[in-house]
């Protein structure tokens, strides 16, 4: 019976994945970046550090860190998130791809980089330093989506875990509540 209902959830999360990126691919810009905003957010403020191997890596045009998964992967463990800036033949696209810190065969549509957003003039990652130092995570990671024409869109996010390490755990979400 709950292997069922995971089965259900996990189905669930993948499709409707599956579905915004599908639906973001068709759309401007701008809204690309707007629409992918809330989940990119999500994941980025659930980054952890567990170990020396999963301490996160940001460049200009890079970021890979370990992330908790969705509650339907949660099997898998931690993640490795991997933004990557590339550029193409309309501009600058944000590809994301994830991959198991442990061996863990993953499914298909998160080990293959997906396309988030793209046709933009310049993409950004930048990530602010630790307030503390010695601190493992940064206490900002923006992500800057600067069009052809138009205003640029910034996706910021907190890492919720202290510098101290320290989580309140909230059981009903999920997540981390610093």
């Amino acid at each position: 019976m709950v292997g069922g209902l995971l089965l259900a959830a996990l189905s669930g999360v993948v499709a409707g994945f599956s579905r915004d990126l599908r639906s973001a691919d068709a759309q401007q810009p701008i809204t690309q970046a707007e629409t992918i905003a809330p989940a990119l957010k999500a994941l980025l403020e659930n980054a952890v550090v567990s170990d020396r191997d999963s301490l996160p890596v940001f460049t200009d045009t890079h970021a890979q860190l370990t992330v908790t998964p969705p509650q339907a992967l949660a099997s898998a463990g931690p993640l490795r998130l991997e933004l990557d800036v590339e550029k193409q033949a309309k501009g600058e696209a944000l590809l994301a791809r994830f991959r198991s810190r442990d061996g863990k065969l993953l499914p298909a549509f998160l080990s293959i980089p997906q396309i988030l957003a793209q046709g933009f003039a310049h993409i950004e990652i930048s990530a602010s330093s630790s307030p503390t130092a010695g601190a493992p995570l940064p206490a900002l990671i923006s992500i800057s989506f600067e069009p052809v024409s138009g205003p640029p869109v910034e996706i910021n996010a907190e890492p919720r875990l202290s510098s101290d390490g320290a989580c309140l755990f909230d059981p009903i979400s999920m997540t981390c509540r610093a």
